[in-house]
């Protein structure tokens, strides 16, 4: 006998510590899953609190919702005033979780048996009560269901039909009962999103859908520049009144029929700035919306295309340069818009690539050349213009310009700035001067009767036009200076040409010259334009005056800029088919103003 205990006691002992390391294995194994039911109702006690949040949101005053989207546990629902609510449809749990809900008349009721009964959350507020205190649930350190109705400074538990606390852990399955909507949907007759709530109460809220504001060609975060007037198109629908309820300081923005405009001030600090619009519908209902914009006061115009635009042309959809910016230049009569193609067919951004593609080719019978624009979107007076180009693809007859032309006076009274021409196949940048002075007073005519040569020759006629070399098949910047005494011309930072105003202003700035031999000079100079002789002396007298005054016409503020490939001309010359198309990228368009400018080399 003694043998035999001595055996079984160790296998006793065995038998009690087996024993023990299943009960402890099947411990911890119940608080592991104790821990994941636990995790699991935190994400649903959130749920339920969004979803009490919600039914109080949705059902105050004048609440409209701007958009609905399904997610994988219900809805995401964005409102008018910029907040968003997240509803959710449960899924099966193993615990008891409460349903909160509203009745009929605006008590909140809660539920612990799937929604089959409902009892009052004492001491609640009612739900229309514009000061009224959301419930919120979760489960206490004992594993309890609890309830506050101040906003979680104090929790009750929450009782079911025996009196007894509600466990969050006691094995039942509850599937869906902490849903609180058991269906959202649309109605396109009354334009209203209604809700089901599973007590079978229901309400319905307007979609903002049914009356709003839409900018077009907006994208958030547009660039506004140093004292821009920035427009947008405007589509709205039932809008009874609108007013500004935030517009940052130094700004100015209003919202007409016609569009909606911001004016940038001359100077602030750069950034992001945000606008707030009120709306009120024809049927009184309020909507916030809120417009981004980003203030650079460094610039008149900063353009790298990394944005497109989308316009549709007979059926194709096309990436365009901001058309609040740019316009398709008209076809004209001239060598420089005989051939333009008022499409964007030939003018396209590649924002993957942040440039502009410019194209002129012959389509059938006809030429069809790129050309853009700022004319009415983008005016300036003295400044630094800039553009980032590579005209890799030339031919015979190709002619690449960069110019500035005058918004309110014809040519050539208003000047023209030629900041780049390029023919052919040459490896010249053109930058010429135009004026009424420039096209008559010019030795460009090439006189060579020595009365004139001499006078021709001197500083009286400055030089007006530069012709450095470059290689056109590499990026160049090509740039302009607009001052009071000059037009500097410049390639890659590094000055190339200048022009000088030469300031008269009285008869006393010319007495030096024989206006016998002017005389003489305007014969021959208006017979050659059909205008027949002048010799008169008075006649003579004012011609010149006027056209000394004519000399610096660039002291304009209304400059715009002209950016197109022209096929053909006087100048270019008969084009090769052969060698087309014509191409051009450009990389960025910068205007500058002159305080914010760097030094040329």
């Amino acid at each position: 006998m003694k043998h035999l205990w001595i055996i079984f006691l160790p296998l006793l002992m065995a038998s009690v510590l087996t024993s023990c390391t299943d009960e402890l294995k099947q411990a911890e194994d119940k608080i592991d899953a104790l821990k994941d039911r636990l995790s699991t109702l935190e994400g649903k006690v959130k749920a339920i609190n969004d979803n009490t949040h919600a039914v109080k949101v949705l059902l105050s005053e004048g609440i409209t919702i701007e958009d609905y989207r399904m997610t994988s546990t219900g809805y995401t629902v964005t409102l008018s005033d910029g907040r968003a609510l997240n509803i959710t449809f449960g899924s099966s749990l193993t615990g008891v979780v409460p349903s909160v809900g509203v009745d009929g008349d605006g008590n909140w009721i809660v539920s612990v048996d799937g929604g089959k009964t409902w009892q009052a959350i004492e001491g609640a507020t009612n739900v229309n009560d514009a000061d009224g205190v959301i419930p919120l649930v979760k489960v206490d350190q004992f594993g309890y269901w609890n309830v506050s109705i101040d906003g979680g400074k104090t929790w009750n538990q929450i009782l079911n039909a025996l009196g007894l606390p509600t466990s969050a852990d006691d094995g039942r399955e509850a599937a869906g009962s902490y849903s609180f909507f058991t269906n959202v949907e649309y109605n396109e007759d009354d334009m209203r999103l209604h809700f089901l709530l599973n007590n079978g109460d229901s309400f319905s809220v307007q979609v903002l859908g049914s009356f709003y504001v839409q900018l077009q060609q907006y994208v958030e975060g547009d660039r506004i520049f140093r004292g821009e007037s920035l427009t947008f198109p405007v589509v709205s629908k039932h809008i009874r009144n609108a007013v500004w309820k935030k517009v940052p300081e130094g700004f100015k923005a209003v919202f007409t029929d016609d569009g909606m405009t911001f004016k940038a001030p001359e100077n602030g600090e750069p950034g992001l700035k945000e606008f707030e619009l009120l709306t009120f519908s024809d049927e009184g209902y309020t909507s916030v919306i809120t417009f981004k914009l980003t203030y650079d006061p460094d610039h008149i115009l900063y353009d790298e295309f990394d944005r497109s635009y989308e316009v549709e042309e007979k059926g194709v959809t096309y990436n365009v340069p901001d058309p609040k910016r740019w316009n398709l230049n008209p076809r004209g009569l001239s060598d420089s818009d005989r051939y333009d193609s008022e499409s964007y067919e030939n003018v396209q951004v590649e924002p993957e690539n942040s440039r502009l593609f410019m194209t002129s080719f012959k389509k059938g019978d006809d030429y069809r050349a790129a050309s853009i624009n700022t004319k009415n979107r983008i005016t300036f007076g003295n400044c630094r213009v800039e553009i980032c180009a590579f005209l890799y693809k030339n031919a015979q007859g190709a002619f690449h310009a960069f110019w500035l032309n005058t918004q309110t006076l014809s040519w050539p009274e208003g000047g023209e700035i030629d900041i780049m021409e390029h023919i052919n196949h040459e490896t010249t940048a053109h930058q010429t001067v135009h004026s009424n002075y420039t096209i008559y007073d010019s030795p460009m005519y090439d006189y060579t009767d020595p009365k004139y040569y001499d006078w021709f020759s001197s500083s009286n006629f400055p030089l007006k036009q530069g012709k450095p070399t470059y290689n056109p098949s590499e990026y160049h910047v090509f740039g302009v200076d607009l001052t009071d005494d000059w037009l500097i011309f410049h390639i890659d930072g590094k000055e190339t040409f200048r022009y000088p105003n030469m300031h008269w202003e009285s008869e006393e700035d010319i007495t030096d010259l024989s206006w016998k031999n002017f005389a003489d000079y305007y014969d021959v100079q208006d017979n050659r334009n059909g205008i027949g002789p002048r010799s008169d002396q008075a006649i003579v007298n004012e011609t010149l005056k006027k056209r000394w005054r004519e000399q610096w016409p660039f002291q304009n503020s209304d400059w715009y800029l002209i950016m197109n490939i022209s096929i053909g001309g006087s100048w270019a010359g008969a084009v090769n088919d052969a060698e087309l198309p014509i191409n051009m990228y450009v990389d960025w368009v910068k205007i500058t103003p002159l305080d914010k400018i760097t030094p040329l080399e």
